[in-house]
């Protein structure tokens, strides 16, 4: 009741055939998550997408360091008495380098920072992601035992009531303590939804870091 109060007061009103479907979840998950999987997250493909792009930016302005571009303006005049057709001649040329080579270095410099900038990004990416994942299963094992742990104390309870109501019906218990058995029923039943709706989320915590819970749903 209390969940249904918080769902309505953020989303509006609750419809009765609104469910929660377990297997939608477990059906995305790969049987086998391995290392290759957390390298092809759509997050790391993105960054070492950048880092390429930043690269081959360091390779331009490396090349253009090696680039020489000019231009050169010519004039020359007859020397002496010589005439215009004579091979003798005074002239000057005039050179001007396009590129400005302090810009340049700094320029080189600035782009090969960002490349390590982006490599660091990616393992830091990558140490996150696999941390995640890691954890988010160790965290599934321990709820499917906790499951186990909590049904079987549901099982046991509901035993327990069952003998309590016969004894209350010749004096040998009283309401007393077959209320205490119904509250330990419920108390174990309610830990056994949560432990699975922790599970679920650790189970959505890998889908997404391995970027697998978008294309689920067509995006």
């Amino acid at each position: 009741a209390q969940a249904q109060l918080e769902f309505s007061n953020a989303f509006g009103a609750t419809f009765d055939n609104i469910f929660f479907d377990y297997n939608f979840i477990s059906a995305m998950l790969p049987e086998k998550i391995d290392d290759e999987l957390v390298q092809n997250s759509p997050l790391l493909l993105s960054q070492y997408a950048l880092y390429l792009a930043d690269n081959a930016r360091v390779n331009s302005l490396i090349a253009k360091r090696g680039f020489d571009f000019g231009f050169e303006v010519r004039a020359t005049r007859p020397f002496a008495g010589s005439g215009y057709d004579s091979d003798e001649s005074v002239g000057f040329v005039g050179r001007k380098t396009l590129f400005n080579g302090g810009l340049l270095e700094s320029q080189i410099e600035e782009a090969e920072a960002m490349v390590q900038a982006r490599s660091a990004q990616i393992k830091a990416s990558y140490r996150r992601g696999a941390r995640a994942v890691q954890t988010a299963e160790q965290n599934v094992e321990s709820m499917e035992k906790a499951i186990l742990i909590a049904r079987e104390n549901a099982k046991l309870a509901a035993d327990e009531i069952v003998y309590l109501r016969k004894q209350l019906v010749i004096g040998g218990s009283t309401l007393d303590s077959v209320l205490s058995a119904e509250a330990r029923l419920f108390e174990a039943e309610s830990k056994e939804i949560k432990f699975h709706t922790e599970k679920y989320d650790s189970k959505l915590v890998i889908l997404s870091s391995l970027g697998l819970l978008s294309k689920s749903v067509g995006l």
